[in-house]
């Protein structure tokens, strides 16, 4: 085990145990599929904030190439956990298949998400409703007719003034960007209060205004921040690429 995971898993072990009262929470708590997430999205003005696989490590202290850490985002990330709750204006996207151990109907590799359930568990609470933290990833969503699911996806980005923030455009042809913010390829963390500054100066002046984030871990405390400002921000990862094109079009890749 080298240094870093060493303090990794020091960091989980301490959390857990600080909270061992909770952290069985989550199997009390309601998880929606991917579907369910999609469509919950669809009726309410709510938002969404998601946590993978790179948020998760994160606040367990792992450090990436594009996002050193840094004590602000990992806190950030805890309080998001911490403090979400049904009114939030937005819904929390979770891996529900890691929680329970569950790799195989995703074709999720161990690896890489081995710490992610025992990092999350303490902030679990059973009086909330959680999402996929999938819903936008084509490749692993779980669905009968991925192809219309595809469909749905577009469906909540129709008839809005989106504010698009990420590291580069999306795929052609998939949806309209009003405003394109682009943010560094490494560290975007480091222009946060410059980014929420300009987002919300573009959005105020658009009409019927919806935020996409697609700038890493970034996206997750920048997406949650957003929405508390009443503005309706959507994390999506690396959602409009090539692949749901192929989906929506082509159907294969």
């Amino acid at each position: 085990m080298n240094k870093e995971k060493g303090k990794v898993w020091l960091n989980i072990l301490l959390n857990l145990f600080l909270n061992f009262p909770s952290i069985l929470e989550y199997k009390k708590c309601s998880f929606l599929s991917d579907r369910q997430t999609l469509l919950y999205l669809l009726e309410t003005r709510k938002g969404i904030v998601r946590f993978g696989d790179g948020e998760i490590g994160y606040i367990s202290g792992y450090s990436y190439n594009h996002q050193k850490q840094v004590l602000a985002l990992r806190n950030k990330l805890k309080e998001i956990l911490s403090n979400y709750n049904e009114k939030s204006p937005y819904i929390i996207g979770l891996p529900v298949e890691i929680l329970f151990g569950k790799f195989i109907e995703r074709k999720l590799p161990k690896r890489g998400w081995q710490s992610a359930r025992y990092s999350l568990y303490p902030y679990i609470n059973k009086n909330n409703c959680y999402g996929s933290a999938f819903c936008f990833r084509i490749l692993t969503v779980v669905d009968e007719n991925k192809k219309e699911y595809a469909k749905l996806i577009l469906q909540l980005f129709q008839g809005k003034d989106i504010v698009y923030v990420g590291g580069i455009e999306p795929y052609p042809n998939l949806i309209e960007i009003k405003e394109f913010i682009q943010t560094p390829p490494q560290n975007a963390f480091d222009e946060y209060d410059n980014l929420l500054r300009l987002i919300e100066k573009k959005a105020k002046l658009l009409k019927n205004p919806v935020v996409v984030l697609s700038c890493g871990i970034t996206a997750t405390a920048l997406s949650a921040e957003v929405n508390n400002l009443g503005i309706p921000a959507y994390d999506v990862g690396l959602c409009f690429t090539k692949r749901l094109y192929a989906y929506l079009f082509k159907n294969s890749y």
